[in-house]
C-alpha cells in the first residue's frame, strides 16, 4: 500500500485468493510502497513469529497473520483481502502455539 493507505496503481490486488491475501506499508518515513515491498515484510514478520514460536508450523503462522489482519472500513475484500496485517495482534494470536 502507499502510504496514503490504497493499493498501488501497480500492485497486485487479491482477487480469488481474498481468504489467504494481506497487505502492509511502511512507516511515514520510508516512500516505498508496492507489492515488492509488503511481501518481504510480511514473510519477515512470520519470521519473526517463528522465532518466538519455533514449535509453530508455517500452517499456524499463516492463520496468526490472516486471522489478525484488520480490514478497515471502505476496504473491498477483492482489493483489500484479509487487510492490513498486524504483527502485535498476529504474536499475540500466534501465543497460544507454545
Amino acid at each position: 500500500m502507499g502510504t496514503n493507505g490504497n493499493i498501488a496503481s501497480y500492485s497486485s490486488t487479491a482477487g480469488a485468493a481474498a481468504d489467504r491475501f494481506v497487505v502492509d506499508y511502511g512507516t511515514s518515513t520510508t516512500p516505498y510502497s508496492g507489492t515488492s515491498y509488503s511481501a518481504p515484510r510480511v514473510a519477515g514478520y512470520a519470521a519473526i513469529i517463528k522465532q518466538k514460536y519455533p514449535n509453530a508450523t508455517g500452517e499456524q503462522i499463516a492463520a496468526a497473520i490472516l486471522n489478525t489482519a484488520v480490514l478497515k472500513p471502505g476496504w473491498d475484500p477483492v482489493i483489500y483481502g484479509k487487510g492490513q496485517v498486524d504483527l502485535t495482534a498476529a504474536l499475540s494470536s500466534a501465543g497460544g502455539l507454545k
